[in-house]
């Protein structure tokens, strides 16, 4: 079973990371499974509580500033392409 977190986890993260700051974003707050049906979340994206995406469910505090601190990542231009592949197949 895979850890869940707080949906606090966000307000922490916003209280040093500002949202407007952040740029293009994916959505947080919501449950892939009301809005996606098919979708799979992997184990090792961290979802809230109650299913929830959130800051953690992409980035670990852990990683390295290289990569955005993402719980997966490639190398090039589009490195984050691995990470958005967890939920987002490519056809």
């Amino acid at each position: 079973m895979p850890v869940r977190i707080s949906l606090d986890s966000v307000e922490f993260c916003l209280e040093c990371h500002r949202f407007e700051e952040q740029g293009v974003t994916h959505p947080m707050k919501v449950r892939p499974r009301d809005r996606f049906r098919g979708i799979v979340v992997p184990p090792d994206y961290v979802l809230s509580v109650d299913g929830k995406i959130i800051c953690v469910t992409c980035h670990t505090a852990h990683g390295t500033d290289g990569n955005h601190f993402l719980r997966r990542s490639g190398r090039g231009a589009s490195g984050n392409t691995a990470l958005c592949n967890g939920c987002h197949k490519s056809p």
